[in-house]
């Protein structure tokens, strides 16, 4: 966290949460504990190994939870009191006061279900359709268009005038230097 990118990183995925009402700072009530937090961090590349971006994303200690205490059960997307985080990282004037999910974040056990996508393909025979349903996402998201799918998921896409191929070449690279 001390290099420039990384803090970018943290501000990037931070300012994304606050546009998207995440969290709000409130006072942690006497008999829940607030669960703490970490930030794992991810280089993103593009397909020829060149650096395309730094991802940030804070995550949840979930696995400090207990059952019955700071949850009822695993499959609710609905905020309750027991999803109060205090983030590392972040500076609070008043060290009372903790953020209030609003919405799942992962590594919560209540986030078992998805509750928002961060990855989405759109597609169509209509590039003015494509084009307005974009439009419609960002301005109810404000989502970021990364252009003409080149990765997906793990997966990379190759057009020619056959089609478009799928395939896992940067996985399996990555897997042979492992060996």
């Amino acid at each position: 966290m001390q290099h420039d990118h990384w803090k970018q990183a943290i501000h990037t995925e931070l300012d994304a949460w606050a546009k998207n009402h995440t969290w709000i700072l409130t006072n942690l009530p006497p008999d829940k504990k607030a669960i703490r937090c970490k930030w794992i961090f991810k280089t993103k590349h593009h397909v020829d190994g060149s650096v395309e971006r730094y991802k940030a994303r804070l995550v949840a200690q979930g696995f400090t939870q207990t059952e019955g205490v700071d949850y009822m059960e695993t499959f609710s997307p609905v905020v309750k009191m027991t999803t109060i985080r205090t983030p590392p990282g972040l500076n609070i004037s008043d060290p009372t006061l903790v953020y209030k999910l609003q919405k799942s974040i992962y590594g919560l056990k209540q986030a078992t279900i998805l509750v928002y996508v961060d990855d989405l393909i759109l597609t169509g025979t209509s590039i003015d359709q494509i084009i307005h349903t974009k439009t419609v996402l960002h301005n109810k998201f404000s989502i970021k268009d990364l252009g003409e799918l080149k990765f997906f998921l793990g997966m990379e896409v190759a057009r020619s005038k056959q089609g478009i191929t799928i395939y896992q070449r940067k996985y399996t690279l990555e897997l042979l230097q492992e060996t």
